[in-house]
Formats: structure tokens, sequence, C-alpha cells
């Protein structure tokens, strides 16, 4: 805060460095206030230079928190990023030049918008969202802290939830067997909280203490979505037991419009058999979401 003192006013501007370990690290201005003399009350002055905007729902005009927002730079790669408050509100400050503002939320389509960013003055950028349908693709992410797909890897998810699957991506604590596991999973109006799943278990026995989540029981050899409609959609993994190396695992994610979950099924070429471990396996998930 820069704080400037006279007989007739004091004035304090709120300032902030995008990287306090940077000495050339851009600095911008939140808001400035002032108290003139004899007028109570500090009065704002600067809307400040940082680019700010509001993310709603286009049905309802409902404010929309925990959207992700990112600035994407003219060259494609993402500058910064940061969520919406309670209010829908964000704020980020990037240097002059042309953007593309980008907001994904959980339940809801993507939106965009080009904006030119100007020194010393605020830029204003808001959008509105539209509720999705039953999806399951590449090129999405699940917004959160613990967030760690990537746009390579496949998110399934609806108007209510998503879901991102490996497809490439690898965790250092799950080394080689990470693709065909469930990375992040948020909830509407929710950031991802979830570190993974490892789904499914093919065990010669059940794992039990504290390190019983390290074993690799599965690889899976293929991801790929198989059905996309507007009411459901389907992602299957493919892969064999590392106990048994001759029995193929086959697991599916299914998730269907207003479902407030994610049904994992464990398939098996025996009819009776199939359906015993996919009703199996969806209780195994619905406890482990």
């Amino acid at each position: 805060m820069l704080c400037v003192v006279t007989a007739q006013r004091w004035r304090s501007d709120l300032r902030i460095v995008l990287n306090a370990r940077d000495a050339a690290s851009p600095a911008y201005t939140i808001a400035a206030f002032e108290v003139r003399d004899g007028i109570p009350g500090a009065q704002r002055i600067d809307a400040g230079d940082g680019l700010v905007g509001k993310v709603t729902d286009v049905s309802t005009g409902a404010a929309l928190p925990n959207v992700e927002v990112a600035i994407i730079g003219a060259d494609g790669n993402r500058v910064t990023a940061s969520t919406t408050d309670p209010s829908g509100e964000y704020i980020v400050f990037v240097p002059p030049g042309t953007y593309t503002v980008a907001a994904n939320g959980v339940g809801y389509n993507r939106a965009s918008s080009v904006t030119t960013v100007e020194s010393g003055k605020p830029t204003r950028v808001d959008l509105r969202l539209s509720r999705a349908v039953a999806h399951a693709s590449t090129g999405r992410t699940v917004p959160g802290p613990q967030s760690q797909a990537t746009t390579s890897d496949i998110v399934i998810g609806n108007d209510l939830m998503a879901l991102a699957v490996s497809a490439g991506s690898n965790d250092g604590q799950l080394p080689g067997a990470t693709v065909g596991k469930p990375l992040d999973l948020a909830a509407v109006g929710h950031l991802d909280q979830l570190d993974w799943l490892n789904l499914s278990y093919a065990s010669t026995a059940q794992p039990r203490g504290a390190n019983a989540w390290q074993q690799l029981t599965v690889k899976y050899t293929s991801v790929e979505v198989v059905a996309t409609t507007d009411s459901s959609a389907v992602v299957r993994a493919a892969g064999a037991s590392t106990d048994f190396p001759d029995v193929e695992v086959v697991t599916t994610y299914r998730i269907d419009n207003g479902q407030p979950w994610v049904a994992a099924g464990l398939l098996h070429p025996h009819p009776s058999i199939h359906d015993h471990q996919r009703s199996r396996g969806r209780r195994n998930s619905a406890h482990s979401n």
C-alpha cells in the first residue's frame, strides 16, 4: 500500500505484484482511496487496472461461484488463471495486450471472449454460461486446486458433475498405471479436491494396510469415448491385471443427464459375471466417491 499524505488529503493506493520473488515483476493497482480534509470517510477514486468481470448463468442470471477463468495470450499459452468468488466475480492482472478470457465451470458449457487490456485502466469482461448436457471428450479439464488432468485426458460430465479420466497423464504414485484411473472429480458449483481413485482392482488378495492404495493392480492400455448423446456418455478403459496378465480388465464410466454420479462398471465376457461385477463396481464406485 502506497500512502501520500498532505494537509489537504490522504491517498492510499493498493498495489499488487504478480511475483514477489522477481524484482522485475510488474505491479498493478487494485484500487485507490482518498480522505479529504474536513470530509469524513474514504472515497474510492480509482477503479484499478486489473481485468475483472462476473460469470453468470445465461438462463437464470444467477452468479456462478468456483468457475475457473483462464487468461490465454495471443500465442495460445495460458498467462494466468483465477476462480470466481461467491458473487461470481473474478479479478486477474496481466500486462497490456490482447487476450482470450475463457470460463470453465463444472456443469456448464465453456465460454470465452477476446479483449484488449490497456495500461492504467480497468478492463471488464463478463461471461454467461449455459448448462451442459452429457458429454465426454478431450480438450477440457476439471477446475480445482488439486486438478492434475490435462486437455489430452478425457472429461466425462453433465449438468451436475464432471470426472476426468487419465488417457495419458501419469501420477508419480501410480507409475505406469495411472491411465484409465479417475484423476479429478467435482460437482457443479465446486472445485476438484480429489487426488485420484485407483479403479479398478484385480488382485490376488484383498489390499490391506496403510499403503494398500499403492497396489498397481490394473494397467490399462487404451482409454476411449465409446458413446456420446445429449442424454448419456460412456468412456471405456481396457487393459490387463498386473497379477494375472492373461486376464483382460475393461472398465466403463457412464453418466446420464440429471445423474449426480458416474457409474463405473467392470465388464466380463460371461453374461452372468458381467452383470454381477458391473453392479459390484457401481457400488464400489459410489462408496469411493
